[in-house]
């Protein structure tokens, strides 16, 4: 089978309706021969999975997951910031798409629930696999920092959120990981 570079917003978009807003994306990892027992391996996406009503709340929720396929391999040095970028997006596209800040409050409502239930199950007396802790970890972690980005964002001059969209744009060109957006 053959592999072919798409602009992400080509992925097909699979939906389903549902009573709960949800994202994903589907990802494979792909091993490309470079030399004789040298390979190189690639992620692929393949699409995108949401679940909920058609509204603008998914709306947001495809912002999130359009985001992941947005920055590039290597755009992510640190596996625990590899949601930042994504929860910015998604309220930035709550921001931008609902000038009465409705929609972000629900986005924003979702996500603090969503923080709540990972602290509950690193505290559990019966934790999960280690691998699913860490991801707990990674999602508490991510989703602080990325809230700390939006709120320097929203409360930035228009010289400062051009700044701001032009070094995440840079990360989704390559030229920076994620991490020096922390800086």
């Amino acid at each position: 089978k053959t592999i072919t570079k798409k602009n992400p917003f080509d992925l097909p978009v699979l939906y389903y309706q549902s009573e709960e807003n949800t994202g994903e994306i589907a990802t494979a990892y792909v091993g490309i021969p470079l030399q004789e027992h040298i390979h190189k391996t690639i992620k692929c996406y393949n699409h995108i999975v949401l679940t909920g009503y058609l509204n603008s709340e998914l709306a947001a929720t495809y912002g999130h997951e359009i985001t992941h396929a947005l920055v590039p391999i290597g755009g992510c040095l640190n596996f625990q910031y590899s949601e930042l970028l994504p929860i910015f997006n998604e309220k930035l596209v709550a921001y931008e798409l609902d000038p009465t800040g409705e929609l972000l409050k629900r986005v924003n409502a979702s996500r603090n629930k969503e923080l709540v239930k990972s602290l509950i199950k690193i505290f559990d007396k019966n934790p999960e696999s280690k691998y699913e802790i860490f991801l707990h970890y990674v999602y508490i972690q991510s989703t602080l920092l990325a809230t700390k980005l939006f709120d320097m964002y929203i409360n930035a001059n228009d010289l400062e959120k051009q700044i701001i969209i032009s070094r995440i744009q840079d990360v989704f060109d390559g030229k920076y990981p994620v991490e020096a957006l922390l800086h």
